[in-house]
């Protein structure tokens, strides 16, 4: 999910994104992708999505592509921005830095599984996997520390006044400290933790158990 200049945008398995106005009504269908549609963001002043098709794709608001990169031959998870340079990782462990002209400028490994999730936390990108840590990479690219606790693949991050908040298979969210210190452990789902959100300040997660929790302070 997207929500940009007051649109929401989804990407499905059925290779599409759709737009969708204030009410909820469906505005535009993009069709270009060949497979399931994984992530969006807004990239250059573009939207700009990643598939299980190995591509990256940026498109015009009336739903036509501009630009397709692919960095290899593997699917596409995740994306994060930082300082206009694209960070998507992949199934093969690899997380591929695009710069603002659409040039591939490094490869970032280090991970054992697929990368299912990126954000931004203050001058680093950290990025969570299926080999259950969380890896923490420099403005150099460079890997520069790695948490470790969860007893799963790690499913989504986000932070949030300076804390990180990591999501897992294993069913908990464990909240870390700027320097990668654990904090806490939040225990209450009885399955997969899939994603994270913020909402009035309230950490909100949601799970394979099919229910939504909202965490108090």
């Amino acid at each position: 999910l997207l929500v940009c200049n007051d649109s929401l945008y989804t990407g499905s398995d059925d290779s599409t994104i759709r737009m969708w106005d204030k009410d909820m009504a469906l505005v535009r269908t993009f069709e270009g992708h060949e497979d399931a549609v994984y992530a969006l963001t807004v990239w250059q002043a573009r939207i700009t999505s990643c598939s299980k098709d190995s591509t990256i794709k940026t498109w015009s608001d009336d739903g036509a592509v501009i630009q397709t990169l692919q960095p290899g031959d593997t699917a596409l998870y995740c994306m994060a921005v930082k300082d206009g340079v694209l960070y998507c990782g992949g199934y093969d462990g690899s997380i591929f830095v695009y710069n603002g002209s659409g040039t591939m400028v490094k490869q970032m490994q280090g991970h054992e599984g697929v990368v299912f999730s990126l954000c931004v936390h203050g001058d680093l990108v950290l990025s969570g996997s299926g080999d259950k840590t969380i890896r923490m990479w420099d403005d150099s690219h460079t890997e520069k520390g790695k948490l470790q606790g969860h007893d799963g693949v790690v499913s989504a991050l986000l932070v949030h006044e300076g804390i990180v908040f990591s999501a897992s298979y294993d069913k908990s969210i464990r909240m870390w400290s700027a320097e990668g210190e654990l904090k806490k452990e939040l225990l209450g789902h009885e399955n997969l933790v899939l994603s994270l959100g913020m909402s009035r300040g309230r950490l909100v997660s949601a799970s394979a158990d099919a229910e939504l929790c909202i965490w108090g302070a």
